[in-house]
């Protein structure tokens, strides 16, 4: 008692994956109590959405110029920072100690 497959159909669906979002141009890191974003003008008016790991929305806001400090307070943990623009998504993970 065997089975088998027939008619097996494969298709070329090209590359597949998330484009170039130039990181380089966005710089997300944290210091006690801030989560700092620095960023080309580029992202200027660029969503941004802070969630702890359990998917809770913590903060959320627009890039408003080059350099924006978010302050956390004395929120302890890791989370995960996600700038949005146009299509490309920048997302890092912070921990702030």
């Amino acid at each position: 008692y065997g089975g088998f497959i027939d008619d097996i159909e494969l298709s070329d669906w090209g590359t597949v994956g998330i484009g170039d979002t130039e990181d380089n141009n966005i710089i997300i890191s944290s210091k006690p109590g801030f989560v700092t974003i620095n960023s080309s003008d580029a992202w200027n008016g660029a969503d941004v959405i802070i969630t702890n790991l359990m998917g809770q929305k913590v903060y959320s806001s627009s890039i408003n110029n080059t350099s924006m400090q978010i302050p956390i307070g004395n929120k302890l943990g890791l989370y995960m920072v996600s700038v949005m623009k146009d299509g490309n998504i920048v997302t890092n993970k912070l921990l702030i100690k």
